[in-house]
């Protein structure tokens, strides 16, 4: 069966090369041809890139106002635009509202890394499904980004959402990787707990955004 990142793959180009070249980074995804309307980047973009998650009832009631125009299709063009800011957006629209159909789309921007400041809610959003598909993309992720002392990228954020895991779903996955990450640190002096504690917070916070949009319904 043909899934709906393949149809989506079939009507774009992928994006350029990146140039941390490594083995993830031809993986294919859906690349917009054009980064949206103004009227589009004012509406679902600009009010949401830089939220303060929270300040929760700022967030909801700015979210309110849009939330019966965000579905699949929406979340896809977000995260197909070759931009930090509506690729950012649509994980986190995303994680809030469960739509673990574009797991593969989000998994697969994870691992490429090609804009920075989107990492953190790729991550999110994964973390937030708690499948065995999406906790599978953060390990990949940690394999190799662990491995690479040289980029500075997002594996402080991805081993924290492994810990958040581990903890709500009583697992060990962690342990896997503690060796890469004392390597990892061996310069980079990111201490473990802490990354833990800062994706559980916001985590967190998503949660609490998710249960109050659920109580409006």
């Amino acid at each position: 069966m043909i899934s709906e990142l393949e149809k989506r793959l079939s009507r774009h180009a992928p994006a350029e090369p990146v140039e941390h070249a490594g083995p993830y980074s031809n993986l294919l995804i859906p690349v917009a041809e054009d980064i949206g309307t103004d009227e589009f980047r004012k509406k679902f973009v600009r009010p949401f890139y830089m939220a303060n998650i929270n300040r929760t009832e700022e967030f909801v009631q700015a979210y309110s106002e849009i939330r019966s125009q965000v579905d699949v299709g929406l979340i896809s063009d977000l995260l197909s635009y070759y931009d930090w800011r509506p690729r950012k957006v649509g994980a986190f629209f995303a994680a809030i509202e469960n739509k673990v159909e574009v797991t593969e789309h989000i998994g697969r921007l994870l691992l490429r890394s090609d804009v920075v400041y989107a990492g953190r809610d790729y991550a999110l959003a994964l973390a937030i499904f708690n499948s065995q598909e999406s906790v599978d993309f953060l390990s990949r992720y940690l394999r190799y980004y662990l491995t690479r002392q040289d980029l500075k990228f997002d594996q402080s954020t991805v081993i924290g959402a492994i810990g958040y895991c581990d903890i709500i779903n009583h697992t060990e996955i962690l342990e896997e990787y503690r060796d890469a990450w004392d390597l990892y640190c061996y310069e980079n002096k990111y201490k473990l707990s802490e990354s833990i504690e800062y994706f559980s917070k916001l985590a967190d916070s998503t949660n609490k955004i998710i249960s109050q949009l659920k109580t409006g319904e």
